[in-house]
């Protein structure tokens, strides 16, 4: 984000020398502290390419996770196509409250290496637990279908 002003330089006092912040460089800072605090925050990325098969199940690799709200973002194309037809679906996985709860993406079905599918989750998670990925995936022909899939996780701030 561009800066919107420019604050004055510090005062020095003259009696003691010691340096103090003019009140626009204190109202400066308290915005940039105010930005960061409710600014996303990048936790994970994954980039997986030349996949020919489905993805079981897996843990993104992140510190352990307060209980709260996070983003989770993907990115998939079909980067071979079948001969014949294929489907690819993406899906996040988390506990919420106890209860293991999925989120599909929208089914990725037009067998062409112009096909993509992105999506963003928001979920909420129980302290402690993972946030995880997986894909179902089907190729018909001799051909298989490949596929990359891109994934962004990210903290969101709650006042």
């Amino acid at each position: 984000m561009p800066i919107k002003r420019t604050a004055p330089q510090p005062y020095h006092t003259p009696a003691s020398g010691s340096s103090y912040f003019h009140p626009d460089w204190q109202q400066y800072w308290a915005e940039q502290r105010d930005r960061v605090e409710h600014a996303t925050h990048l936790l994970a990325s994954l980039r997986l390419q030349a996949q020919g098969a489905a993805i079981a199940v897996t843990a993104f690799d992140m510190p352990v996770l307060e209980a709260g709200l996070y983003k989770v973002t993907y990115f998939a194309r079909i980067t071979r196509a079948a001969s014949t037809s294929s489907q690819l679906n993406v899906n996040v996985v988390f506990t919420d409250g106890a209860i293991v709860c999925t989120m599909d993406g929208a089914a990725i079905a037009g067998n062409t290496t112009a096909t993509v599918e992105s999506e963003s989750f928001l979920v909420r998670i129980d302290r402690a637990t993972t946030i995880r990925y997986s894909t179902t995936y089907a190729s018909v022909g001799a051909t298989t279908m490949q596929y990359g899939v891109d994934f962004v996780v990210e903290s969101v701030p709650v006042n």
